[in-house]
C-alpha cells in the first residue's frame, strides 16, 4: 500500500475519497487551509454585515421619524376634538387660546420625546459567524478525518472484491469450450506440482477428464466442469465411478462455477475433493496474476499536491 509524506510538515498523510479515487492529504496543511478559508469567510461576512448595518440604520432612522410623525397626527386628532368641545364649554370662564396652548404644549413634549428616542436608538450590529480559532478548525478536521477513513475502508473492501476477479483470466476461462478448459486445468495443476498428467480421450473416459499424480504422489481422477450454472450431484457420482474404473486413490471435480448443496454433501460422504470458482481464481492469481493487489490499489490513487511526495 503506498504511503505519502508531506514535505512541509514531515507527516504521513491520511486518505479521503474524491470522485471514486483515493486522495492523500496532510492534516496540518488542511488545518491551515481551512483556517484561512474560514477566516476569509468571517471577514467577508463582517464587511457585509457592517454595510448591511449602515443601510438598516438609515432605514430605521427614517422609519422612526415617520412613525413619530404618524403618532403626532393621531395625537392632534385626539386632542383637538375634545379641545374644541371643552373650549366651547369653558369659553365663558377661560380663554379658548389658553386650552389650545396647554394641549399643544403637551403634544410638543410627547413628540420631542419620540424624536429624541429615535435619534439615540441604534439597531444592534449582529454577525452570523464568530471569528474562527485554530482549535475549532482542528476539531473539525479531526472529525472529518474519521469520516474519510471509514469511507476509504469501505471503498478498499469493494476494490478487493473486484481485484479477486479482475486480477485473473477467469473471464477468458468462462468462454472456453469443454476440451480447452480441460487442457487449461491440466496446465494449471502441472504448475502447482502435479505430475504424470494426462488428458483423457473426449469419449469413453468414464467421467474422468484428467489423470494425474497429486502432490502426495497419489493417482487422481479429475473431472472438469466448465459451466454457467452450479455443478450438481451427478458429477460427484460420475467421478466416483471413474475413480474406481481407473483404479485411482483420489478423485476431484474442478469447475469455474460453484456446487449445489447435495453435490457438496455427496462429495463429503464419498471423499471427492471439490475445487470451485473461488479456489480456481486463487490458484490462478498465485501462479499467473495479471497484476498484484498493490498495483491494482495504486491505480486508484491520485497524486498529492506539489509540496507532498510519495515514500
Amino acid at each position: 500500500m503506498p504511503k505519502f509524506t508531506c514535505i512541509k510538515h514531515d507527516q504521513v498523510m491520511v486518505e479521503k475519497l474524491v470522485n471514486n479515487k483515493i486522495q492523500p492529504y496532510c492534516m496540518e496543511c488542511i488545518k491551515v487551509q481551512s483556517f484561512d478559508e474560514e477566516l476569509m469567510k468571517y471577514k467577508r461576512n463582517e464587511e457585509w454585515n457592517k454595510n448591511q448595518h449602515r443601510r438598516e440604520l438609515k432605514l430605521e432612522y427614517f422609519r422612526n421619524i415617520f412613525n413619530a410623525f404618524s403618532v403626532f397626527l393621531k395625537f392632534l386628532l385626539i386632542l383637538l376634538f375634545p379641545a374644541y368641545i371643552v373650549g366651547s364649554i369653558l369659553c365663558l370662564f377661560i380663554a379658548y387660546s389658553t386650552v389650545i396652548d396647554l394641549y399643544a404644549g403637551l403634544a410638543f413634549l410627547i413628540i420631542s420625546f419620540l424624536l429624541l428616542k429615535t435619534l439615540f436608538t441604534v439597531p444592534k450590529h449582529q454577525t452570523q459567524y464568530s471569528e474562527p480559532t485554530i482549535d475549532e478548525i482542528s476539531k473539525m478536521v479531526d472529525l472529518e478525518k474519521e469520516r474519510n477513513l471509514e469511507k476509504v475502508k469501505k471503498f478498499k473492501d469493494s476494490l478487493k472484491k473486484e481485484y479477486l476477479i479482475r486480477s485473473t483470466r477467469i473471464e477468458e476461462v468462462d468462454l472456453m469450450d469443454g476440451y480447452r478448459f480441460e487442457v487449461f486445468i491440466a496446465d494449471l495443476i502441472k504448475k502447482i506440482g502435479f505430475q504424470n498428467i494426462k488428458v483423457t480421450r473426449k469419449s469413453g473416459d468414464g467421467g474422468v477428464d484428467i489423470l494425474a499424480e497429486n502432490l502426495q504422489g497419489e493417482k487422481t481422477a479429475i473431472q472438469c466442469k466448465r459451466l454457467k450454472s452450479k455443478v450438481g450431484n451427478t458429477a460427484i457420482q460420475e467421478i466416483y465411478l471413474g475413480k474406481k474404473l481407473h483404479k485411482c486413490k483420489k478423485a476431484m471435480v474442478i469447475t469455474n462455477s460453484y456446487y449445489t448443496k447435495p453435490a457438496i454433501q455427496a462429495a463429503v460422504l464419498s471423499g471427492v475433493e471439490l475445487w470451485d470458482r473461488i479456489k480456481l481464481t486463487e490458484l490462478m492469481r498465485e501462479i499467473e496474476p495479471k497484476f498484484t493487489w498493490e498495483e491494482y490499489l495504486h491505480s486508484y490513487y491520485t497524486s498529492p499536491k506539489e509540496e507532498q511526495n510519495i515514500s
